[in-house]
């Protein structure tokens, strides 16, 4: 599946204006300071390999969690907003039943909607450079449910025509321009990206 984008010079697309790649949203709680976000994605692969042979076996158990890093740097100016923003989104003040909605492109891309943080870590400060916060996040995840299966087993590659067996469209960047813009639209009821 290909992602599909303006062209990266565009200026008018939203996915690549600055002002929604500089702050990120947590919940309602939208970052100070300039945001950098990270997101690693993996399948859940195992290699076995008989002893004495070449090559080897794969197995593929799905998709990994996603991690989400965000490095925040904030001026000394903004420190108020930085202690409201880290106590809103806490882990002490979150269960692991309640993620947080989180909104970047970058997440965007990578189809992370929702996260628990599991670690604030407060680098240091420093009068020329301000704050530097670093966020430890998870994709989050509903439990997945247990499946029934009734009924007979049908042979490999033949559909019973219902529709069960097709592959649900799945396309982070169909409406990417689209989300980036109404996430920051939203914010900017309280705050000046």
């Amino acid at each position: 599946m290909a992602l599909t984008f303006k062209k990266l010079s565009s200026t008018a697309d939203p996915v690549y204006a600055y002002q929604h790649w500089k702050s990120v949203f947590l919940g309602d709680q939208q970052s100070p300071g300039l945001a950098s976000v990270t997101v690693s994605s993996a399948r859940d692969v195992e290699t076995k390999k008989p002893k004495g042979k070449d090559k080897a076996t794969l197995t593929d158990h799905g998709k990994k969690l996603s991690t989400v890093t965000i490095s925040l740097h904030v001026p000394r100016e903004e420190g108020d907003d930085l202690f409201k923003f880290i106590a809103a989104i806490s882990p002490s003040t979150h269960s692991v039943k309640s993620p947080l909605e989180i909104v970047h492109p970058q997440t965007l891309m990578a189809g992370v909607k929702t996260v628990y943080v599991q670690e604030v870590d407060l680098k240091g400060f420093s009068p020329q450079n301000g704050f530097t916060v670093d966020i430890k996040c998870v994709e989050w995840a509903k439990a997945p449910s247990k499946s029934r299966v009734t009924g007979t087993p049908k042979a490999a590659g033949k559909s019973s025509g219902s529709g069960t067996n097709k592959k649900p469209k799945n396309d982070p960047g169909k409406d990417l321009s689209d989300r980036v813009a109404a996430a920051h639209a939203a914010g900017l009821r309280s705050t000046t990206l």
